[in-house]
């Protein structure tokens, strides 16, 4: 009894873990002192055991070892309090993390919040009291997958645009003279035309429809392309690149703040910021084809094609409208590269389009006839549609 009262607290107490004192032996150290022993032990070890460098705070006892955790007390096994607290709270603020820092978390620190959001009865729950209501967790991730579909068009609209501008840079300075077969344009006359309109789609992602109405000062839309083309022919090829990489360039950074079903007004009709970014592409990819033209190169086809191929199903009721003619649902099944599989369109529809994706989207985009491709039809509205389809928005 005496022996025991003559050790310090701390060896008193790891011998009392392991090798409790018989029934009646009495401790010095308070409660208070054990607890905050046991304490400091529970977060050494936890500390320890997350730790893979070695050393004494990184070893871990096997679970039949003096010291591990079969004969540790279950005070010491259960996981820190601290942790759990931890743990849940990081639940329920990412459950009920507002839209602006769920967008943080997937986009990463440099990405702007957005400004607003509508606040849809069916996303949203409130109380009795008039207070602010809180989005929902399937409201956030709504918000969150309309964000990831924006930022996979738009990595494939980037990639469109490199591989264009790596070919513009293997030819050379004499060549951008020379005319493409399509409409008789240069090689500088396209780069100048993709400037133009990228720069244009720029200050309507900024300004809104005050840009629109300045085109109605043109007789035609034609007259408008022509006024970039002629401002490019007074540039030097390599300040026309710059000026058509910079325009693009400020793009992309307006539509990656976008989510998918924001409305962007546009000569026809508002589109959505998904149909905008997929137009952008299938403007790049189809004047990519004239510059593959003129210096007689071909690059295959990727699966980037997707996104022309849905956009060129979506623009059928436009293109049935354009023509005086009445939309029937046409579904379009195709065959990318790699095998790959697109349908779009109702299943049950007897009109039907059959073939190469590479061919329905030269189609679309004009470069092909219908004559010329491989594509089947299956019933006057689809061969209709393999007349008149196009991408133009």
């Amino acid at each position: 009894m005496s022996f025991l009262c003559q050790l310090p607290v701390a060896t008193l107490c790891r011998r009392s873990a392991h090798h409790p004192p018989p029934p009646g032996a009495e401790c010095r150290s308070s409660r208070a002192a054990q607890r905050r022993i046991l304490r400091h032990r529970r977060q050494k070890r936890h500390r320890g055991h997350r730790s893979h460098t070695g050393g004494s705070q990184g070893r871990r006892f096997h679970r039949c070892e003096p010291g591990g955790p079969a004969f540790q007390p279950a005070l010491l096994r259960a996981p820190p309090p601290v942790c759990r607290r931890i743990e849940r709270t990081r639940r329920t603020a990412t459950a009920r993390a507002p839209a602006a820092d769920l967008q943080h978390l997937i986009a990463g620190p440099t990405t702007p919040r957005p400004v607003a959001f509508p606040y849809l009865s069916a996303g949203f729950r409130s109380g009795r009291t008039k207070k602010r209501c809180e989005p929902t967790a399937s409201w956030h991730l709504f918000i969150a997958l309309s964000y990831e579909i924006v930022r996979e068009i738009l990595s494939d609209l980037v990639a469109e645009e490199q591989a264009l501008d790596q070919l513009l840079q293997k030819i050379a300075i004499r060549d951008w003279k020379r005319r493409t077969p399509t409409n008789n344009w240069s090689i500088q006359d396209i780069v100048a035309f993709l400037a133009s309109s990228e720069e244009f789609a720029l200050r309507v992602l900024q300004e809104g429809r005050a840009p629109l109405v300045e085109t109605e000062t043109y007789a035609s839309l034609e007259d408008f392309a022509t006024s970039g083309i002629d401002r490019g022919r007074s540039m030097r090829p390599q300040d026309v690149i710059e000026w058509w990489r910079g325009a693009r360039a400020g793009v992309v950074d307006a539509l990656s703040r976008m989510t998918r079903s924001q409305r962007i007004p546009w000569f026809v009709d508002d589109i959505s910021a998904q149909t905008f970014a997929t137009a952008r592409l299938a403007e790049a990819w189809a004047y990519g084809l004239d510059v593959q033209s003129v210096a007689e190169t071909q690059l295959e086809d990727t699966p980037r094609l997707r996104h022309i191929a849905w956009l060129a199903w979506r623009t059928l009721p436009y293109a049935f409208k354009r023509a005086g003619h009445a939309y029937v649902p046409v579904r379009v099944e195709v065959i990318g590269p790699g095998y790959a599989k697109w349908v779009y369109g109702p299943e049950d529809s007897g009109q039907r389009i059959k073939g190469s994706a590479g061919e329905w989207c030269r189609v679309a985009v004009r470069r092909l006839s219908a004559s010329e491709t491989s594509l089947s039809a299956e019933g006057e509205a689809a061969e209709l549609a393999l007349l008149i389809a196009s991408t133009a928005v």
